[in-house]
């Protein structure tokens, strides 16, 4: 589901240049646009996720999301609402 849900953000986001999953270990690589790759700052994208209660892993342009094995689909839903209105202010 996790998977299913990253793909549809990277449809609708040129700024995710790919994702990568297995389970629930999942990762969204941030880019400045998908031809170059080029890698966009996450610096601002980590403090909009944190001011709104998302507390997730970023190192340089990845941003790891990887929920604990419990989560329910509703919660997935709910992190990755977020994560799509950080995405808003990428760069």
């Amino acid at each position: 589901y996790l998977g299913q849900r990253l793909e549809e953000i990277k449809a609708r986001h040129l700024c995710v240049g790919d994702v990568r999953y297995i389970g629930l270990f999942s990762a969204l690589e941030i880019v400045k646009d998908r031809a170059s790759k080029a890698p966009a700052d996450l610096v601002e994208v980590g403090k909009y996720l944190r001011a709104n209660g998302l507390f997730t892993f970023i190192f340089r342009n990845i941003l790891f999301v990887v929920p604990p094995l419990c989560i329910t689909k509703a919660q997935i839903d709910e992190g990755l609402a977020i994560i799509e209105k950080g995405l808003a202010i990428t760069r």
